[in-house]
């Protein structure tokens, strides 16, 4: 069994290093193109970033979709669990940004079950993000920890998988563009649930589908008013 300690650097360069290539990559396409490309380009990047890395590094089964545990019940308490977790973290995060910048949320409205207007910024973060960083983050990258036999995390009582924390600690280190450390610890936690249904379920299909959903109401759930 292998220590978890001596994966958390490698984890934490390999994100900022994707970062560092992401925005290279936006700084050299003019700006108008650059939300298209976020939207369609990004994520085919990642799926052939997680295919590749699958390959050469030869992580077995990473990529099985439905898994052997995927039953309507898993998915059912996942995407209940997502749904809930949504659910509690907008109206907190108003209340923060409320109590730290009220400016910020002058123009911010409850807008429940209406959908904004469709456009790239909302494909990816509904399709794009959740397929691609599930074949990157919770496929290819926790299967690879799995496959490492990792030494469990202990906080007091509590017995974390550490495959799950490191892929977590990478998905959130990928946030830091999003330039709050609010989002960052959301992602993080929101993070392990994913990685937990992909435990649960042994594919990469439940994460999507609550990745989906957590997007989906992220982007319903209020909506900005001029």
């Amino acid at each position: 069994m292998t220590t978890w300690k001596q994966y958390v650097l490698p984890t934490v360069g390999f994100s900022i290093s994707a970062v560092l290539c992401l925005m290279a990559a936006l700084t050299s396409i003019p700006q108008h193109k650059r939300l298209a490309f976020l939207a369609y380009w990004i994520p085919v990047i990642f799926v052939c970033m997680a295919l590749i890395l699958g390959w050469t590094l030869q992580t077995h089964n990473w990529a099985s979709l439905w898994g052997t545990g995927f039953t309507v019940q898993t998915a059912g308490i996942y995407l209940g669990a997502s749904f809930l977790i949504m659910a509690v973290q907008r109206p907190l995060t108003a209340a923060v940004l409320k109590s730290t910048n009220p400016a910020a949320v002058e123009g911010l409205r409850l807008a429940l079950f209406r959908f904004p207007e469709f456009s790239p910024t909302v494909f990816r973060s509904v399709i794009g993000s959740p397929i691609s960083e599930e074949f990157l983050f919770r496929g290819w990258l926790l299967t690879w920890f799995q496959n490492h036999d990792l030494s469990p995390i202990k906080v007091g009582r509590i017995t974390l998988n550490a495959a799950n924390v490191l892929a977590s600690l990478s998905f959130a280190v990928f946030h830091i563009p999003s330039g709050s450390i609010f989002n960052m610890i959301g992602a993080f936690f929101i993070s392990l649930l994913l990685g937990s249904a992909k435990l649960k379920s042994g594919g990469i299909l439940l994460p999507m589908l609550c990745h989906a959903l957590i997007n989906l109401m992220n982007e319903t759930y209020f909506v900005w008013v001029r």
